[in-house]
């Protein structure tokens, strides 16, 4: 940024020179002398060059305009600030470009009332054009902004991460695995002078602690290659990371890699329409990896940089679409979509902020349009350029990557204001096995809105060790699937409490193969309260078990209704028959032979939960399914 002021200044002040001056030679030749000498970075020699020429001639505009620049090259601000006013004494016409400039260097020194105050007089210099009264304008509410922000401070408080993972090189970039059990984040050397960008990574040990960080080694991390920002799935088994293409002239393209049996695979540039001839980085899966965000110089954006978004539909990344409402005419970078869905972290320099570039957050409403972009604040934002970060599904805690004195750039963890703060997820977490030899299994995993009765989403759990972990955001229901050719379906449901931070869901889920089952108990088939009509969330549950039953044809089940003792018992027991019959008639419906159906109901009779509370009385509220052979 400074640097950018002192161009801004060096090519107003052309506008400086004073036509008709009649500068003495001698101080003439002095005046070359210093320029010879500023052009071969001998500053000294050639400010004493200028002093010489400006005691001769004390108006020599020339003079200070150069000793001004030297100035400004050494950091010397106020020193400059002062030949600044000297200028405007020798000539009030150049007053407005003058105090303009000084205001600049005030702004980005981060002394705000000094900048203002300089705008404010080049506001209030006479014969100004409309273009530059706009121009000033800009710059005074750019100063009333960051005055605003700067009064209504944040409270922060951030706390480096352990030695295990920071060290004497850069740390940057830090993702975590939803259960926080481990983390990725990027590491730049310098091997052989060339800038070398890897990823590592590192475990939570049974204290706690982070284990010291390893690298991730190829197929992923290359011989002197530069990998960029990295984005991790939850449940840590599937990367999206951008890479350095030889190809593209110094361009990066988006790759992607997953775990199979414990390894990573060999990565795989994503292609069109995400990688592109142009530049594309720093991608972010969502928590169901339906969308990926990522940066982009792509054309048809706002601006120079631009974050994009792409749906996965039928397996396929669709054309990508700018992000309307976040991008603007400058730079948006580093997306972060939390795991609650709605809410984005992005860093901008477009939107008005503290400096070079501010982290922002916006909200997806429920039209899907992003609104209320709000800047992080002072001093999450300060006058030097914020990048990224990323915050952690309870929405409270965020990891970003800040300059160390001395050392580089470490790893930083801080607790976000509570408007900052993305709504709280938890998660299902569980290991399938077979129910038998307890041989670990690779099944497939359904999550389902009940409301909607749209698969949320669709995993499997890892085949060397059973494992699996899927987001859930609060406040919905959600029905649970584990299935696999030729074992009965698991089933469970969850509705987590936006108001109560619950703790995640562990399972361990034990499968039961078809020809060993006597019966088992569909978690998600519901009636309304004393009837025997199915409601709509039961039928995602039911056409799994039509499946089943169009699958193996040799299959007949039998379909058992249980009530609890809530109630008189005869009216339980026909409510539990007709119940039963309700699932028997939509299997009917849906082409299975009644010769394979066969329906029942026990009423209150066959308890299996005390009938005291009520989580006893809504397990003994359910739908058993018999295999009949």
């Amino acid at each position: 940024m400074r640097i950018l002021c002192l161009c801004l200044f060096i090519l107003s002040l052309s506008f400086l020179h004073l036509n008709g001056q009649q500068v003495p030679k001698k101080a003439e030749k002095l005046y070359k002398s210093a320029e010879s000498s500023f052009l071969t970075q001998q500053s000294v020699l050639a400010m004493e060059s200028l002093e010489k020429a400006i005691k001769i001639y004390p108006e020599y505009v020339d003079a200070w305009k150069l000793k001004s620049q030297i100035l400004l090259k050494q950091e010397k601000f106020d020193e400059a600030q002062t030949v600044f006013l000297k200028l405007i004494e020798i000539d009030p016409k150049l007053s407005w470009r003058v105090y303009y400039q000084m205001g600049l260097i005030d702004l980005d020194r981060g002394k705000l009332v000094e900048a203002l105050s300089a705008f404010e007089k080049a506001s209030n210099q006479g014969n100004l054009t409309e273009k530059q009264s706009e121009r000033i304008n800009g710059q005074i509410e750019i100063c009333k902004n960051r005055i605003n922000l700067m009064a209504d401070k944040k409270p922060f408080n951030p706390i480096p991460l352990t030695d295990n993972l920071n060290s004497e090189f850069d740390e940057y970039l830090p993702i975590f695995t939803a259960d926080g059990s481990r983390i990725f984040f990027t590491r730049k050397m310098l091997v052989t002078e060339l800038p070398n960008e890897d990823f590592y990574w590192a475990e939570k040990n049974d204290s706690g602690d982070w284990d010291i960080a390893q690298n991730f080694g190829l197929p992923v991390n290359t011989p002197l290659g530069q990998q960029g920002a990295m984005s991790i799935s939850p449940d840590g088994n599937r990367m999206f990371y951008a890479q350095k293409d030889p190809q593209k002239n110094g361009g990066f393209d988006i790759y992607y890699s997953y775990v199979i049996n414990g390894e990573w695979t060999l990565p795989i540039n994503l292609g069109l329409p995400i990688s592109t001839q142009h530049w594309e980085s720093q991608p972010c899966i969502s928590a169901d990896s339906k969308s990926l965000f990522f940066a982009s110089k792509r054309p048809g954006g706002k601006g120079g940089i631009d974050i994009w978004k792409s749906e996965l539909i039928d397996n396929r990344w669709q054309e990508p679409i700018n992000m309307e409402g976040i991008n603007t005419a400058g730079d948006e970078q580093c997306p972060f979509l939390h795991a609650d869905g709605k809410t984005l972290y992005f860093s901008s320099n477009g939107h008005p902020g503290m400096g070079d570039a501010d982290i922002f957050m916006a909200t997806m409403n429920s039209d899907g349009n992003w609104e209320g972009i709000e800047n992080l604040g002072y001093p999450i934002n300060t006058f030097a350029n914020e990048n990224s970060l990323m915050v952690d599904r309870n929405g409270k805690t965020a990891y970003y990557s800040s300059y160390v004195e001395g050392k580089g750039f470490d790893l930083f963890q801080f607790e976000l204001p509570e408007e900052s703060r993305a709504e709280y997820v938890t998660y299902v977490k569980g290991i399938v096995k077979d129910d038998e030899s307890k041989d670990f299994l690779n099944a497939k995993i359904e999550i389902v809105d009940l409301e909607t009765g749209e698969i949320i989403n669709t995993l499997n759990s890892q085949e060397n060790d059973g494992s699996f972990l899927v987001i859930l955001p609060a406040n919905k229901k959600y029905a649970f699937n584990a299935s696999k050719e030729n074992y009965i379906l698991y089933s469970d449901h969850f509705e987590p409490d936006l108001v109560k931070e619950e703790e995640p869901y562990l399972l361990d889920i034990f499968l039961e193969k078809i020809v060993m089952a006597d019966s088992f108990i569909l978690e998600n088939i519901f009636f309304e309260t004393g009837k025997s009509e199915l409601l709509e969330s039961s039928k995602y549950e039911l056409n799994k078990i039509l499946e089943l039953l169009q699958t193996d044809s040799n299959l007949k089940v039998e379909i058992i209704g249980h009530t609890d003792n809530v109630g008189d018992e005869a009216l339980n027991l026909n409510l539990s028959k007709k119940r039963a019959r309700s699932v028997y008639d939509y299997l009917a419906s849906k082409g299975i032979a009644t010769q394979r159906l066969k329906s029942d109901g026990k009423g209150e009779s066959e308890p299996i939960s005390d009938n005291e509370t009520e989580q006893g009385r809504q397990q003994n509220r359910r739908t058993e399914f018999k295999i009949l052979r």
